[in-house]
C-alpha cells in the first residue's frame, strides 16, 4: 500500500499489473507515488516485496478491488496472458487471480463497467489489452499521459466534482494551483534532451548501464522516468552516476558541446533523484495543510522537500554560502514570537521578504495589524506567479516561531508550504538522513564548473577613456572593463569624479571615495558583469539601461538621487526575475538595497 493516510475523501485506486520486470515494477511505483501526491489513496503490492500481507494474497487482492473506486489495469503481454488464462500454469498467480475477479465483477454487472480501466506504458502495445477490457479502453498511457489518468480517476469518483478536492499535505498538489504535473521531471527531460547536452546524456547512458547492469534508457524522457522511479536505496548510486557522467564533458565549451547545458541537465536530474528520498512520513502534523516540520533549515534541503511534496522546479543559484547552492524561491522569514498580533506580524514579515522591492514594503514593515486587502492581493499574485507561471519550487522557512498555529492560516489561504525547522523532526528523509544528503549536494556543487562560478570582475589592461571633450583625470584603485555579448561597461574609481556617459554601448563612471554610497561600487561592478553575461541580448540591453542609472548615481554622489537608484535597482530585479539565469542579479540587487536602506531611512531587507 503506497499511502493510506493524509487524504480527505480522496479516490481509492488499486493498480493491477504483472511482475514482468524490475523496470515495470518501478514505473508502476512511480505512477502510484505521483497519484498519491495529487490526492489519491493508492493500493499496490510494493510494500509486500519480502513478506506477504497478513490476510494472505487472495484476501488482500479481493479487499483492494472491493474498496477501490478505480482499478487501473496495466496492460502488458504477461498480464493479458494471465487475465485470459493463456499463461504457463503455476506462473504469476497474483495477476491470474486478479483477472478472475475483474472478469467476474464485470460479468455480474451485466457488462457495465466504470471501475476497471485499462492503461498502457508509454511504449506499450494496444494489442496487450485483454479482450474483455477493450470496450473500455480510452488509450490512457503512463507516464506521458499521467494527467489524463488523473482526470479519469477524479471524473469517476462518486460525489466529487470535475476537479480534485482540497486535500492535506502532499495531496494538496491536487488543487487547481498545483495540478500542473511533475515539474522537476519535466524540467530534467527538457534540459537533458537539449542538443547542447548530448555529450552528457551519452555519457550518462554509459554510466547508468555500467552501474546497474541494465539496458540504458534510450531517450531523455525515459532516463528521467527511470530516475524518478528508482527505489530510495538506489538514490546514492544515481548521484554517483550523474557525477561520473559529467567527467566526460569538457570544462569549457566546444563545438556542439556546452558545459553549462550539461551542468543544468545534471543538476535537474540530480534533484529528481533527491526528491525520491522524501516520503509523506517526513511530515509531522503541525496544524495545517501546508505547514511542515522539517529536520534542516538549509534552503536547498527545504526546496527538495517542497518539490517532492508540492511540485515546482529546482533551479540552482549561487548562495552566500559558497559550499552550497540555493533554490531561488525558498524564503527565510524571521519572526519575533511575542505580542498579541503574532499572526499579523507573520503575514507582514512574509510580505517584506517576498515583496522586498515593492514601493509599499517600508510602510507594511512599520505597520501593525492585518495586511491591507490591496497588499494581500499583491502578495497572493506574486506567490501565484512564482508557482504557476515560472513553476518554481516555493516555500517559506520560518525562524522564531514555536507554534505552527501562527502560520497555519497564512499557509492555507495562500497555499504556500511553510516549513518550521524543529529538532524533534525526524532527521531521516527516507533512504538517507538529511545530513548525508546535504553532504552529497555539497560534493556535487563543488564539481560544477559554471553554475557555481562566482562572478569576478575582469580587470582591464588600460585606463578607461574619458568622455569626449573632457580632460582625463588621474585614477587610482580599480579600473574595470566588463564585456558580454554586444554590451560593454567600463568603470574606474579614484579620487576624482571624471565623467559619465551613456553613448553607444559604453558607460564610463568615476567615483568619489568617502561618500555614503561608496559601498555600492563593488556591487555595481558585479551587477554590470552579471548583466553583460546574460544569454538574452534583449535582456542585456534593457537591464544595462537601468544599471547605467545606478552607475551614474555612484559616480556623482553629490548630485545623485538615492530614490532613483532604488527605482533602477527595482527595475533590474523585476526584469531579472523573469529570466532563468537572473538569480545572481537578483541577489546583487538585494545586497545593494542593504546599502541604500540607511540612506533612504528604510528598514533593512530580511533577505540575505
Amino acid at each position: 500500500m503506497t499511502s493510506d493516510s493524509d487524504t480527505r475523501q480522496g479516490p481509492v485506486v488499486f493498480i493491477s499489473y504483472a511482475h514482468e520486470s524490475d523496470a515495470l515494477r518501478a514505473s508502476v511505483k512511480a505512477l502510484a507515488d505521483w497519484l498519491v501526491q495529487r490526492g489519491c489513496r493508492v493500493l499496490t503490492d510494493h510494500a509486500y516485496i519480502y513478506r506477504p500481507p497478513a490476510p494472505g494474497w487472495q484476501t488482500w487482492m479481493l479487499g483492494c478491488i472491493d474498496q477501490s473506486d478505480t482499478v487501473l489495469v496495466v496492460c502488458t503481454p504477461q498480464l493479458r496472458a494471465c487475465y485470459e488464462k493463456t499463461a504457463v500454469p503455476d506462473s504469476r498467480h497474483g495477476a491470474t487471480y486478479e483477472g478472475a475477479i475483474v472478469t467476474q465483477q464485470i460479468y455480474d454487472a451485466a457488462m457495465r463497467n466504470t471501475k476497471f480501466q485499462p492503461i498502457l506504458p508509454d511504449d506499450g502495445d494496444e494489442g496487450d489489452i485483454p479482450t474483455f477490457l477493450k470496450p473500455w479502453s480510452n488509450r490512457h498511457r503512463f507516464p506521458g499521459g499521467n494527467d489524463g489518468i488523473l482526470r479519469m480517476i477524479f471524473d469517476g469518483k462518486k460525489d466529487t466534482g470535475s476537479a480534485p478536492p482540497r486535500l492535506k499535505g502532499g495531496a494538496a498538489a491536487a488543487t487547481a494551483a498545483w495540478v500542473s504535473g511533475a515539474d522537476q521531471e519535466r524540467l530534467a527531460s527538457k534540459l537533458l534532451g537539449a542538443p547542447a547536452a548530448l555529450r552528457f546524456f551519452e555519457s550518462l547512458q554509459r554510466e547508468f548501464a555500467d552501474e546497474f547492469a541494465l539496458p540504458s534508457p534510450p531517450s531523455a524522457a525515459s532516463m528521467v522516468q527511470r530516475f524518478s522511479a528508482s527505489p530510495e536505496d538506489q538514490v546514492d548510486r544515481l548521484f554517483l552516476v550523474v557525477r561520473r557522467a559529467l567527467l566526460a564533458v569538457p570544462p569549457t565549451d566546444e563545438p556542439h558541446v556546452s558545459r553549462r547545458a550539461a551542468e543544468e541537465a545534471a543538476a535537474a536530474l540530480y534533484f529528481v533523484a533527491a526528491c525520491r528520498l522524501v516520503d509523506q512520513a517526513v511530515r509531522t502534523a503541525s496544524g495545517g495543510d501546508y505547514v511542515l516540520h522539517v529536520p534542516r533549515s538549509e534552503r536547498i534541503v527545504c526546496a527538495i522537500i517542497s518539490t517532492a511534496l508540492f511540485g515546482g522546479e529546482i533551479r540552482l543559484v549561487p548562495s552566500d554560502e559558497a559550499e552550497l547552492p540555493a533554490s531561488e524561491y525558498v524564503f527565510k522569514v524571521d519572526v519575533a514570537a511575542c505580542g498579541d498580533q503574532i499572526v499579523e506580524e507573520f503575514e507582514r514579515a512574509v510580505f517584506a521578504v517576498v515583496m522586498a522591492n515593492d514601493r509599499d514594503t517600508p510602510e507594511v514593515s512599520k505597520g501593525s495589524g492585518p495586511l491591507h486587502p490591496d497588499h494581500a492581493k499583491r502578495l497572493a499574485a506574486r506567490l501565484r506567479s512564482i508557482r504557476q507561471v515560472h513553476r518554481n519550487s516555493l516555500s517559506l522557512v520560518v525562524h522564531g516561531l514555536t507554534q505552527a498555529d501562527a502560520c497555519h492560516g497564512f499557509a492555507t489561504t495562500y497555499t504556500v508550504p511553510v516549513m518550521l525547522p524543529a529538532s524533534e523532526a525526524t532527521a531521516a528523509l527516507l533512504g538517507m538522513d538529511a545530513g548525508t544528503l546535504l553532504a552529497e549536494i555539497r560534493e556535487f556543487w563543488s564539481e560544477l564548473e559554471v553554475l557555481r562560478r562566482p562572478v569576478s570582475p575582469q580587470h582591464a589592461d588600460t585606463p578607461s577613456q574619458s568622455a569626449k571633450g573632457e580632460q582625463s583625470m588621474p585614477s587610482s584603485g580599480l579600473n574595470l572593463n566588463i564585456s558580454g555579448g554586444n554590451a560593454s561597461i567600463a568603470i574606474s574609481t579614484g579620487d576624482h569624479s571624471v565623467s559619465q556617459t551613456g553613448s553607444g554601448n559604453t558607460a564610463q563612471v568615476g567615483h568619489q571615495e568617502g561618500s555614503e554610497l561608496a559601498a555600492l561600487l563593488p556591487l555595481v561592478q558585479e551587477l554590470l558583469q552579471a548583466i553583460a553575461e546574460l544569454s538574452s541580448p534583449r535582456a542585456r540591453e534593457t537591464l544595462k539601461t537601468h544599471a547605467e542609472v545606478v552607475a551614474a548615481g555612484v559616480a556623482r554622489p553629490e548630485k545623485s538621487d538615492p530614490g532613483r537608484i532604488k527605482q533602477a535597482l527595482d527595475a533590474i530585479k523585476s526584469g531579472a526575475d523573469m529570466l532563468d539565469d537572473g538569480g545572481r542579479i537578483i541577489g546583487l540587487c538585494n545586497k545593494a538595497y542593504q546599502v541604500l536602506a540607511p540612506v533612504l531611512g528604510l528598514p533593512p531587507s530580511p533577505l540575505p
